[in-house]
């Protein structure tokens, strides 16, 4: 029983760790609070009039999760939910919303980006960037505008802070990771303010070089921060965003059990989540097969398939949009 209840720890670490690494540039909690005034936009090409999210049939996972697991058969989501807030005393800006989708008829997982700017109808609050759901309503509100507005399932959800992110990355120990000569300033700055935060000397954590580096925590955060580099802004980002996930993926594919199981607790400590314990033990039988899918990785809105209004990024073609999530994630061998 020691041994399965470490597994499922471990799963729950691979598939929720990576995700407040992703917490992005602050903004004042007003800008997206439940009080903000709705933004009046014109309405998207093409936009689906339905509310109701797209289901696909039985889920992978037996019964319902806390969630009400509906994804089609063959497959599974979770939605990674990364938050930058300074306290508690609100919900924060989900500035990171990964949606990790596991395709078992094409042995493929797919780790979905929905961009903070995005398009969101939010339901009760009207038309509002992505991010503002999660402030306004949580991780529950979250979830229900992504459903409602891109016609996906999501079975269960993870949600970490971004002031946990440094310690988490730490206890593992670092990750490996590729870095681009023209990535190293941005991104060192952004470590230096971090370091500043938190009264911590930045000598040491400074990326040096270019190509395959050891990252720790503040360096592993502050790669992932950095919008700046080369002129793609906050594609650009989460490009970075995803590469971290991926790279921490790959360290517990490369880990023994033992080491990992020393670090185990002190991580579980920094993650909420709604997986009860009749799911984590479904997907104890199925992680090991996971571990071996083909990994791939997207961003919406898609490049070139755009436009700006008042700063939210809205898709050119929201049904041609919608048609292609569903045609990547839920896509046939």
């Amino acid at each position: 029983m020691k041994k399965c209840m470490l597994w499922i720890m471990l799963i729950m670490i691979m598939l929720m760790t990576a995700t407040g690494i992703y917490a992005a540039e602050t903004q004042t909690a007003a800008d997206t609070s439940a009080n903000a005034e709705t933004v009046k936009l014109t309405e998207p090409d093409s936009v689906v009039a339905s509310n109701e999210p797209a289901g696909s049939g039985e889920s992978i996972l037996s019964g319902e999760s806390n969630n009400s697991a509906d994804s089609g058969e063959g497959f599974y989501n979770i939605l990674l939910i990364g938050v930058d807030r300074r306290d508690e005393s609100w919900n924060g800006n989900s500035d990171t919303m990964v949606l990790v989708t596991v395709n078992e008829k094409k042995e493929e997982i797919w780790f979905t980006s929905f961009l903070r700017d995005l398009y969101a109808d939010i339901p009760g609050y009207g038309v509002h960037k992505l991010n503002a759901a999660c402030a306004i309503g949580g991780p529950a509100l979250c979830i229900e505008t992504i459903k409602t507005n891109y016609k996906v399932d999501i079975d269960n959800y993870a949600y970490v802070d971004f002031n946990d992110m440094i310690e988490i990355v730490d206890a593992l120990g670092g990750i490996d990771l590729e870095i681009e000569d023209y990535e190293i300033s941005v991104s060192n700055s952004i470590i230096s303010g971090l370091c500043a935060a938190d009264g911590e000397p930045a000598d040491g954590h400074l990326i040096i070089s270019a190509g395959m580096q050891h990252l720790d925590g503040y360096q592993a955060l502050g790669f992932a921060r950095n919008r700046y580099s080369g002129n793609d802004f906050d594609f650009g980002r989460t490009g970075r965003q995803r590469k971290v996930l991926l790279a921490i993926a790959d360290k517990f594919k490369n880990t023994n059990i033992a080491s990992l199981a020393l670090t185990a607790p002190k991580i579980m400590g920094y993650l909420q989540h709604d997986l009860d314990a009749a799911t984590q033990l479904q997907l104890l039988t199925k992680v090991k097969t996971w571990m071996h899918y083909d990994m791939q990785q997207q961003h919406v809105p898609y490049d070139n398939e755009w436009y700006s209004q008042h700063e939210i990024l809205i898709p050119t073609d929201m049904e041609g949009t919608l048609q292609k999530i569903h045609d990547t994630i839920y896509g046939e061998p």
